[in-house]
């Protein structure tokens, strides 16, 4: 980082000076009278295009053309005073350019960090704090998108708790979202490979994409988050399958055809959750593979 900065002022200053330069050949050639208004512009271009590491050679330049300018070549009195006018005007403008310039620069990084800010809060769920389905949508297709390139199953993991809307009748809301919150650590602490990603799907669903691998390696995974939940003892007195909360899973894969998309994916892991829930839920159902 520190050479690429580096190389970055290097290149403002040979672009300032290398453009301050020709400007004042063009100047001399053409026998300019007055070239203050011309060099002063181009100050100001350069001190606002790169901030003083462009500013202060441009104005270097232009003093040392000035002094040949007003007083090797015709050092009368009304030049010497003009010279001294310049020298003060000339950093002045590049002060005062270049202050104007870090203002901006400010701003705009601001700007843009206000900008991520945003973009992250757009992508993540206010609750858990996960990853929302927005981001997951992205995520997943891209994911799919790569799988078929390159001939890799890609599996996708549908997560509901089981009679959650029986648990916030029983327990009210606020403790139905802490149960959420609960669940979803305990499903994030479980997504620990790069490249796979759990968000909140919709209410108390969970969704999780995990590329390069196959339903019997997504199951594995499924049957560590079951334990994690488990293990969290959350009471739930309204629920017929357990005295404590329970999730069920929907797990498909694909080897990623041409063919399909990474909706039809979705739809087959919505599907397996569908019969996990009608066959007794707190249980782990896997779509048939499809090639």
């Amino acid at each position: 980082m520190f050479m690429k900065i580096n190389r970055n002022k290097l290149f403002d200053v040979l672009v300032s000076s290398i453009g301050t330069a020709a400007v004042t050949v063009l100047i001399w050639k053409l026998k300019i009278p007055n070239p203050n208004v011309v060099l002063i512009t181009v100050i100001v271009f350069f001190t606002f295009s790169g901030g003083f590491v462009s500013g202060i050679p441009s104005g270097i330049i232009t003093l040392g053309y000035s002094v040949f300018f007003f007083l090797l070549r015709n050092p009368t009195l009304e030049n010497k005073q003009k010279m001294i006018v310049i020298c003060i005007f000339i950093p002045v403008i590049v002060l005062l350019v270049g202050i104007l310039k870090r203002k901006d620069d400010m701003k705009s990084g601001e700007l843009i960090v206000a900008n991520k800010k945003l973009e992250v809060l757009a992508n993540q769920d206010e609750l858990t704090h996960m990853p929302n389905r927005r981001f997951l949508d992205t995520v997943f297709k891209d994911e799919y998108i790569l799988a078929v390139k390159t001939r890799t199953p890609v599996s996708f993991v549908m997560i509901d708790i089981d009679f959650f809307k029986q648990y916030n009748d029983v327990y009210g809301h606020v403790k139905g979202d802490e149960c959420l919150k609960k669940i979803a650590s305990a499903i994030s602490k479980n997504i620990k490979r790069i490249g796979d990603y759990a968000a909140r799907y919709g209410g108390e669903e969970f969704s999780i994409v995990l590329p390069n691998t196959d339903s019997q390696g997504a199951e594995v995974i499924c049957r560590r988050i079951q334990a994690s939940v488990d293990s969290l003892a959350i009471d739930h007195s309204a629920s017929s399958v357990s005295d404590i909360v329970t999730v069920s899973f929907g797990i498909a894969c694909s080897l990623s055809n041409e063919t399909d998309t990474y909706l039809k994916l979705i739809e087959s892991a919505d599907r397996a959750l569908y019969e996990a829930k009608e066959n007794g839920r707190n249980r782990i159902v896997i779509e048939r593979q499809r090639h």
